[in-house]
């Protein structure tokens, strides 16, 4: 059974892709423990916090938009890591995807052509894009990094995509290591119900 004080540093380290400060865990330890919060109030305090907005779902977005599929547990922590120490501009990793042999497999170009262009809309928005907004993309002059990110970065792909996205990161926290791509794995809430319970709950509980 895992202590309240480890489930916390559990869920900084695999959901921010960072240690707790000894402050931050102190005070949800203190939280749960009082029964001020469950486990799962903690969990989706730090799934909604604005450090996961500014570092985590911008990572996480990129890798559905730009390679079409969940983040690997080594490849966010890099790119989480270099966009919060200011290593690397999200642009920047944008470029890195685009250049990588991977987007080349999904995209065949790294130049903004109407084929990349329009695959980009069949795989980030789930729509086929018309004639004239494939044309305005390509009319804007702007890399296909850039435009990555304008489809990554896009209201339309905040609608579709925001659940998957917090399902990624929940996923990410309920386990012993971080689980970023998460597939055929045993259900993580009976694998991990020691430490995702609330107070009254018991595993048989999680069982669905």
């Amino acid at each position: 059974m895992s202590t309240a004080q480890e489930i916390v540093s559990r869920f900084y380290v695999n959901v921010l892709q960072r240690d707790g400060e000894e402050s931050e865990i102190t005070t949800y330890t203190n939280q749960i423990l009082s029964q001020q919060k469950t486990t799962w109030d903690v969990l989706n305090d730090i799934i909604n916090s604005q450090e996961a907005s500014d570092y985590i779902d911008p990572i996480v977005k990129l890798y559905y938009a730009g390679l079409d599929r969940r983040a690997d547990v080594t490849g966010i922590d890099h790119w989480v890591d270099a966009l919060r120490d200011g290593t690397s501009t999200l642009l920047q990793i944008a470029n890195g995807f685009v250049n990588s042999q991977e987007w080349s497999n999904t995209y065949g170009s790294t130049e903004p052509t109407g084929q990349v262009i329009a695959a980009l809309y069949q795989n980030v928005l789930l729509r086929e894009g018309s004639a004239a907004e494939i044309q305005a993309w390509q009319d804007t002059g702007l890399s296909t990094a850039e435009i990555l990110l304008g489809f990554s970065n896009s209201i339309e792909f905040d609608i579709l995509s925001q659940g998957a996205i917090d399902a990624d990161k929940g996923d990410a926290g309920k386990y012993d290591i971080s689980y970023y791509g998460w597939n055929g794995l045993p259900d993580p809430l009976t694998t991990a119900a020691d430490f995702i319970a609330t107070p009254d709950m018991t595993p048989t509980d999680l069982v669905v």
